[in-house]
C-alpha cells in the first residue's frame, strides 16, 4: 500500500491540509503524515480591521505590518475567488470541514455575474433577512427604527461558530498525524492554532470510537483508578495529542532561504521522514 505524505506553506498549507482531511479512507492509499506552515485555512477570517481574530499583540511586529499582510490576503481572496460562495466551501477553506463558518454567505459582489438559481437564493436570502427584522421590530427591539441590510442584520445576530463531528463514521475516514508551524508576526497564527485543537479534538473521538462500548468517566473516577489504569489512559491521551503538534516562533516563520527558515524546512523533513518509515 503506497504512503504518501504532504507539505505546504500558506496556500499551499490550506491545500495539503485539505487533502490530508479528505484523502485518508481506511484501508486504501492515501496521505498518513501532513506538515503545513502559516497554512491559510479560512478565507473568512480575513477581514479588513478584524483584529479580534487577528493577532494584537505580537512581539517585534507592528500594528500597521498586520494591516498590510491582511489587506493583501484580501486582495488575494479577490483575485483568487469570484463569488464569496466559492471560499465558504470547506474544500477552500479546510477549518470548515471542523466548524461552522460563523456567518452565512453574504451576497456575491454587483460585478460577479449570477446564473437564475443564484439569483433565486439571493433573494430567498434577502426575504429571510428581511422577515428577521421585521419580528424584532414588532417585538419592540433596536431595529425597529432603521432598516437593516443582510449584512448589518447578520453581523448585529452574531452567529456563533460550532464545532462538527467530523470526520463521522459514516465517511470511513483515519486522519494522519500534522505537524503545523506558525510565525507570531504573521496573521494567520490563530489559524493554525485552531487547527492544532480541533484535530486534536477529532483524534481523541476516533481514539474513543475504537474503544466503542467503554465507559467514558469523570474526573473523579479516573482519579479511583489504579496507577496502572491511570498511565494507560495518559499513555493514550498523549498519543492522541502528539498527532497534532504545533510549533511557533516569533517572526513570520517562513520556509525562506534563512537560516531559521532552512531549519524549520529541515525540522519538517525529517518529522515527514519518521512518519513514512
Amino acid at each position: 500500500m503506497r504512503r504518501v505524505a504532504v507539505c505546504g506553506e500558506l496556500l499551499g498549507g490550506g491545500l495539503a491540509t485539505m487533502l490530508a482531511l479528505t484523502e485518508c479512507r481506511i484501508g486504501q492509499p492515501g496521505i498518513v503524515a501532513a506538515a503545513v506552515n502559516n497554512p491559510i485555512l479560512d478565507w473568512i477570517d480575513i477581514e479588513d480591521g478584524d483584529h479580534n481574530k487577528m493577532p494584537s499583540q505580537v512581539p517585534g511586529s507592528a500594528t500597521s505590518a498586520l494591516d498590510a499582510i491582511s489587506r493583501s490576503l484580501l486582495q488575494l481572496r479577490k483575485r483568487v475567488f469570484q463569488k464569496p460562495e466559492h471560499y465558504f466551501d470547506p474544500f477552500a477553506s479546510p477549518l470548515l470541514f471542523l466548524r461552522s463558518a460563523g456567518r452565512d454567505v453574504p451576497p456575491a459582489p454587483s460585478e460577479a455575474p449570477l446564473d437564475d438559481m443564484e439569483y433565486l437564493s439571493f433573494l430567498e436570502r434577502q426575504d429571510f433577512y428581511r422577515q428577521q427584522v421585521a419580528l424584532s421590530s414588532f417585538s419592540g427591539t433596536q431595529h425597529a427604527s432603521r432598516d437593516l441590510d443582510a449584512r448589518e442584520w447578520q453581523e448585529e445576530q452574531g452567529v456563533r461558530k460550532t464545532s462538527k463531528r467530523y470526520p463521522s463514521a459514516a465517511l470511513g475516514l483515519r486522519l494522519p498525524p500534522f505537524h503545523i508551524s506558525s510565525g507570531g508576526a504573521a496573521p494567520l497564527e490563530q489559524q493554525a492554532s485552531e487547527l492544532t485543537q480541533r484535530l486534536k479534538k477529532s483524534f481523541l473521538r476516533q481514539a474513543d470510537a475504537a474503544d466503542f462500548g467503554r465507559k467514558v468517566l469523570m474526573d473523579d473516577e479516573i482519579e479511583r483508578l489504579d496507577e496502572e489504569e491511570k498511565l494507560e489512559r495518559h499513555a493514550r491521551d498523549n498519543e492522541v495529542h502528539s498527532k497534532a503538534q504545533l510549533t511557533q516562533c516569533r517572526s513570520k516563520g517562513l520556509w525562506d532561504e534563512s537560516a531559521e527558515g532552512r531549519g524549520r524546512v529541515l525540522e519538517m523533513v525529517r518529522w515527514l521522514k519518521e512518519k513514512l518509515m
